[in-house]
C-alpha cells in the first residue's frame, strides 16, 4: 500500500511540476510580448512624430589663444606652449591664457595656494 501511495505522490508532484513550467514559460511569454509591443510603439511614434528634424547650427570659430586679444604677446604664448608641450607630451592643448590679478590675500594663503597647487603631479600623456 505505502509503495502506491508513494507512487501517487510522485504522479502528483510531476503533474505540478510540469504544470508550474507551463505557467513560468506562459508568463515569460507574455513579458517578452508586451516588450515586442512596447517597443514597435516606440518605434511608430519616433517615425510618426510631429518634432522638426533639428536643425544643423553654424559653429562658430574658435580663435586659438595666439590670436585673441588677451595682451599677451604671441611669442610669450609660443613659450608657454611650448613648455606645457615639453612637460606633458604633444597630446596636451593650451587653451587658455589669461593675466591673473594680483591678490590681494595674506601670506599664509598665497602659502598655502602654492602648495596645493604644487602637490599635483599631472600625467605625461604620450601620443
Amino acid at each position: 500500500m505505502s509503495l502506491i501511495l508513494l507512487a501517487y505522490d510522485l504522479e502528483v508532484a510531476e503533474t505540478r511540476f510540469i504544470d508550474a513550467l507551463q505557467l513560468s514559460a506562459v508568463g515569460i511569454a507574455v513579458v517578452f510580448a508586451a516588450l515586442v509591443a512596447m517597443q514597435g510603439l516606440l518605434v511608430l511614434l519616433r517615425r510618426f512624430s510631429l518634432t522638426p528634424a533639428p536643425v544643423a547650427e553654424k559653429t562658430p570659430t574658435i580663435q586659438s589663444p595666439a590670436t585673441q586679444p588677451t595682451g599677451i604677446p604671441p611669442e610669450i604664448v609660443a613659450v608657454i606652449s611650448a613648455a606645457v608641450v615639453a612637460s606633458l607630451g604633444t597630446g596636451a592643448r593650451v587653451t587658455r591664457i589669461r593675466i591673473a590679478a594680483p591678490s590681494a590675500g595674506s601670506a599664509w594663503s598665497e602659502t598655502g595656494r602654492r602648495e596645493v597647487q604644487t602637490s599635483h603631479h599631472p600625467r605625461r600623456r604620450d601620443s
